[in-house]
């Protein structure tokens, strides 16, 4: 059995043992992910699957990083999706970053989660964490080295048990670059946590600053 005939295997087998799996998210995912993302993205923000599939190919095109739609299923139904993407929008207007080259580069090194929702007969089942960790994966072995995540404030243990280290209240994110410290807030009224996917990224409390994660470029640190 070649290797492909045995990866199918043993997702049929999943599927009939009721196991989650999790996959990129397809056309065919689109009722399900566009019922189920509103759980985690407010209303005014969300984009459906297909519009947000549609920018991945030009994040593709720009060379502008990894955006990622996947899906959780048991037994074939969709019980979970997750959105991620680098922060692309605030990375383009970044006054620190100020030429294309190094925009690029900061988007190929941080990727963030921007929704993470399950149906709430599947909370506490394992959905979410097979989510992340199938984002985490896939993410490192793209050579990013950090994932960040807003969110609000209760669902920070949630993040500390999956492996996330919380950054604060409305506190920004801040780390050193060749141009200098990138400083970018947070969504007013929201948390940020953080996990490293390459060991050497720490926090720093900088007195007059505040947490900086050293690292994310690599090379840059504050003392």
């Amino acid at each position: 059995m070649g290797k492909n005939s045995r990866a199918k295997a043993q997702a049929r087998a999943a599927r009939e043992r009721g196991d989650i799996s999790v996959r990129p998210a397809k056309d065919r995912d689109s009722d399900a992910y566009n019922s189920l993302m509103p759980l985690a993205i407010p209303t005014n923000e969300f984009h459906e699957l297909s519009r947000t599939m549609a920018e991945e190919a030009e994040y593709k095109r720009l060379g502008a990083g990894t955006m990622m739609h996947l899906v959780a299923e048991r037994r074939g139904e969709v019980i979970g999706v997750l959105f991620a993407s680098p922060p692309w929008t605030w990375i383009a207007s970044h006054p620190a970053l100020p030429d294309v080259k190094s925009k690029r580069e900061i988007a190929k090194l941080i990727a963030r989660i921007n929704g993470l929702a399950v149906a709430p007969s599947e909370r506490s089942k394992g959905a979410g964490g097979a989510l992340l960790r199938s984002a985490e994966i896939a993410y490192r072995n793209a050579g990013y080295r950090i994932i960040l995540v807003n969110h609000d404030a209760d669902l920070a243990a949630y993040y500390e048990r999956m492996g996330y280290v919380y950054g604060g209240h409305g506190k920004p994110v801040i780390f050193p670059t060749g141009a200098g410290l990138v400083v970018q807030s947070v969504d007013a009224g929201l948390d940020f946590s953080w996990k490293a996917l390459k060991p050497e990224i720490t926090m720093s409390h900088v007195a007059g600053i505040g947490s900086v994660l050293n690292q994310v470029v690599p090379g840059f640190s504050v003392p």
